[in-house]
């Protein structure tokens, strides 16, 4: 008989043919190196079509340029495209180009960065396509660019390395994103309140193929700028309709209380325990609400393998008949499984799988109250879930 314990994410996982993935650099390496080159350029009248970059482990590492050109009023420019390796990521292929010109002490805005670069002051600029930030509780005080601190350290590191520092005034970088602004509407960045466009990341320079840190890493910032608001309720949603959905049913929640979670459930969860929270609603479709009762942590489609044969065990003892529990097994998603039902028998079909969701959950996270909310693929409501342990 099929269990409803999975018990760790290595059940009815799909495992593809090992191979080497490729790794990749990230936004603030490329930031570092087109800047780098512009400096070259400008200083030394050299194009580089490859450059030589200084990561924060203290390693060189070559790095392609797309391009380099003077301006004419004495700056230069130079075009780097993000090559993110097998990384997934939206900003694989990004066009990013640095600006270096002499700025006046009137043209330096308050969102700029004054940066120490070679004893000298640098001054770092998002352009257009660079997001601003509005909130806090990032790497970056609100209202200055999205630019982390470790991608500003390699800027900084790179140009002092090329020689900036020995030469006189004071200069200006601008970073831009060729369609950064509609790129970033497919980031998390309209949720964590950066708004205009990309940001330019990375801790070590490096992106390492289908880590999954990054996204944990945003989920727990995000969540505890909520807490840090004084949000004492928190919407962990699925996916975009999702959150739009609980939104709509809670207008009382700010912004900031709604979290896209994607697939990490129990790292969002146990986040969630640790912050403080008092309530936590956790909005979904059928899919992730099967998964849930079934005990799995991650539940991305590409690592766990949906089969309804747990769900067609459910529905033999809520009373269906051998040919519906075969027609249930035989589903390729639990949606298409649960309307193979007539409306009683789903009913209990999907209240069953509900509690056992709710209980997972809440093994999870057992110190806060805990709200499932089940939605169709429009953002319908369907049904909610808490309190079954009492």
């Amino acid at each position: 008989m099929p269990s409803w314990n999975a018990g760790n994410d290595t059940d009815n996982v799909k495992t593809a043919t090992e191979k080497k993935l490729r790794r990749g650099f990230s936004t603030g390496a490329c930031a570092a190196a087109a800047a780098t080159a512009a400096w070259v350029l400008l200083r030394e009248g050299k194009v580089h079509e490859c450059l030589e970059v200084l990561f924060p482990d203290g390693k060189l590492r070559a790095m392609a340029i797309a391009g380099c050109r003077f301006h004419e009023r004495g700056g230069a420019e130079a075009v780097i495209i993000k090559d993110g390796g097998d990384d997934p990521d939206v900003t694989d292929g990004i066009h990013l180009r640095a600006v270096i010109r002499e700025v006046e002490e009137e043209e330096i805005l308050p969102e700029d960065f004054r940066l120490d670069c070679g004893g000298r002051e640098l001054v770092l600029r998002g352009g257009p396509g660079i997001g601003k930030v509005t909130r806090p509780g990032l790497d970056v005080a609100p209202g200055k660019w999205a630019i982390n601190s470790t991608p500003r350290r390699m800027i900084c590191d790179n140009l002092s390395r090329a020689g900036y520092g020995r030469q006189s005034g004071r200069w200006l970088v601008s970073i831009i994103a060729e369609d950064g602004e509609k790129i970033a509407r497919k980031t998390l960045n309209p949720t964590l309140g950066i708004l205009g466009g990309i940001s330019i990341l990375g801790t070590s320079g490096i992106v390492v193929p289908y880590s999954h840190a990054a996204y944990i890493a945003t989920i727990k910032v995000l969540l505890e700028g909520a807490r840090t608001a004084g949000c004492d309720t928190i919407a962990l949603a699925t996916g975009g309709r999702t959150q739009q959905a609980v939104a709509r049913d809670f207008p009382d929640l700010p912004d900031l209380a709604l979290v896209r979670i994607g697939d990490f459930i129990a790292d969002s969860l146990k986040i969630v325990a640790a912050q403080g929270f008092n309530r936590v609603i956790v909005a979904c479709m059928y899919g992730k609400l099967y998964k849930y009762a079934q005990g799995h942590t991650y539940t991305h489609a590409h690592k766990v393998a949906l089969t309804c044969a747990n769900l067609a065990e459910v529905a033999r003892r809520a009373g269906a008949s051998t040919e519906q529990s075969g027609r249930c097994a035989a589903s390729r998603s639990v949606r298409e499984a649960l309307e193979t039902f007539p409306t009683g028998l789903r009913d209990k079909v999907l209240e069953q799988v509900g509690r056992r969701a709710w209980r997972q959950l809440k093994s999870w996270c057992p110190a806060v109250e805990i709200e499932i909310r089940l939605y169709d693929p429009a953002g319908g409501f369907i049904r909610s879930w808490s309190g079954w342990e009492k």
